[in-house]
């Protein structure tokens, strides 16, 4: 299935803006983000941000398209269901 798109004011473009932001103003290592599409992790991407972007995602479609992408280390992981075993997964 193609990529979804994002509009201007939808939650994985501005949660990808504030990660940006975020791992400049704390002088970050990388930015992980967990995606199943990898709408967000491209979103990050085209921001350029100077630390690696670790996306884990359950789907090997989804890694492989990452892949392409400037910056991002794609990770096949099992799917999580909350915040509490995504942050167990880091």
């Amino acid at each position: 299935p193609p990529l979804p798109q994002a509009d201007e004011k939808s939650f994985p473009v501005v949660a990808s803006d504030a990660a940006c932001q975020a791992a400049r103003s704390l002088h970050a290592k990388a930015i992980v983000v967990f995606t199943e599409s990898g709408l967000t992790a491209r979103l990050i991407s085209q921001d350029r941000p100077e630390v690696p972007i670790l996306a884990l995602t359950p789907w090997e479609e989804s890694r492989r398209r990452m892949a392409l992408y400037w910056g991002i280390v794609p990770l096949v992981s099992r799917r999580r269901e909350t915040l509490v075993e995504m942050f167990h997964e880091m």
